[in-house]
């Protein structure tokens, strides 16, 4: 448990001398497990926490054990936030290396938009201030940075944020197929400024939709999905971009073993319409949740190549979520999440490195980079050619290295 970064350097050279593996543990639950390791040396950051707001600068200087929660008390005084994840348990560090995205992505881009930069010691042992005097590093911090070593320190772009309004919508699941046309239609008109996510659990299917913007308009702009009915609970009003996250705090709970799949799609068709509806309609009962999260907007600006992470064009992402209790049998629950990522693989153009989960195969992993892979893997031959950081969404320096 590192109480700062020297610790983090010299528990590297140890682990590297005595030829042990290594994980590197950050602020957050890592659904893949990668922050351990059998048989490693834990390089522990949780207790490196601190948070300094800048707010002439617009900046976050954040410790890499720090969790989104922090992050966001921190620059609530200010009416700063950056863009992130949606649960305040989430680790900063972890979210924002592998892409990062949540309720500012449309309106302000990725988490990793706004990394500035970051303190990062080498497989070597070697201390760097990445920023844009280190282009290539930068870059691949920017969505694969959990490969190219210890990240000890970051420096993220803030931005402002002014009224809130949300407006959580649930349906009856019957009425999946409906409400997942109308949520077509609407959303290829709404302002960057709006996100709406779509959900599935054992209550229902929900619509829950965010307006960085005064209540008056966002009321507005829900008016199409309020036009099919009269929903099973109706949760809207103005609130907080605190209040947003504090609301999900509690939405994995600790002891509970987890399994997520991931996919990236272009558009909604009706074949993934109705694959969506017909997996609603099995999920009441069970341990099943998935999402269809709304993307686009800021996030599309960059191109595919401007970061490593690649997936610019997606216009939403679908996150497959089962959890059970220990000693329980997940069968039943990893084939119905297996069988929704199957029927909706054909409207796939990628996956989310943040969301592949343990055992990862090197073709998922080579479907989370996309097209930047063979400059990442050349970048890794250059600061990493032992493959030292691989408890990760791995990128194998050679053909020839073992699978993540």
């Amino acid at each position: 448990r590192c109480a700062g970064a020297d610790d983090a350097r010299r528990a590297l050279g140890l682990a590297r001398a005595a030829g042990l593996p290594i994980a590197v543990r950050g602020g957050g639950h890592s659904i893949a497990g990668h922050g351990v390791a059998a048989g490693a040396v834990v390089i522990d950051l949780g207790q490196l926490t601190g948070v300094r707001i800048d707010a002439a600068a617009r900046l976050a200087i954040v410790g890499p054990g720090c969790r989104w929660g922090d992050l966001i008390a921190a620059g609530e005084p200010t009416d700063l936030a950056t863009p992130g994840g949606y649960n305040p348990r989430v680790g900063v560090s972890g979210l924002t290396l592998g892409g990062g995205y949540g309720a500012l992505t449309r309106a302000h881009g990725m988490a990793c938009d706004s990394l500035l930069a970051f303190e990062l010691i080498l497989a070597d042992g070697t201390a760097v201030h990445v920023d844009d005097s280190q282009p290539e590093l930068l870059w691949a911090g920017r969505g694969a940075g959990a490969n190219f070593g210890i990240v000890t320190e970051l420096r993220l772009r803030l931005h402002p944020i002014g009224p809130v309004f949300v407006s959580n919508l649930t349906f009856p699941v019957e009425r999946s197929g409906e409400l997942l046309r109308r949520y077509r239609d609407w959303v290829a008109g709404v302002p960057d400024a709006l996100t709406a996510y779509v959900g599935f659990e054992g209550r229902g299917v929900f619509v829950a939709a965010i307006y960085l913007g005064e209540p008056s308009e966002g009321e507005r702009l829900m008016a199409p999905l309020r036009a099919l009915g009269p929903p099973l609970e109706d949760r809207s009003g103005p609130t907080s971009y605190a209040a947003i996250h504090e609301s999900n705090r509690d939405e994995f709970p600790d002891g509970l073993h987890n399994a997520w799949r991931s996919h990236f799609i272009a558009g909604l068709d009706d074949a993934t319409i109705a694959a969506l509806a017909d997996y609603a309609g099995r999920a009441p009962g069970t341990d099943l949740y998935f999402v269809l999260e709304h993307l686009g907007g800021k996030m599309a600006a960059p191109a595919p190549a401007a970061t490593a992470f690649p997936h610019r064009g997606a216009a939403f992402g679908v996150a497959i979520a089962i959890n059970w209790r220990p000693k329980a049998s997940p069968a039943r629950l990893l084939e119905l999440a297996d069988g929704l990522h199957a029927a909706l693989a054909p409207a796939s153009v990628g996956v989310y490195a943040n969301y592949l989960g343990a055992g990862a195969s090197f073709a998922e992993a080579a479907a989370a980079y996309g097209p930047n892979l063979p400059r990442l893997r050349a970048l890794k031959r250059r600061y990493d050619p032992d493959n030292v950081f691989r408890s990760n969404v791995n990128i194998p320096p050679t053909d020839s290295s073992a699978p993540p």
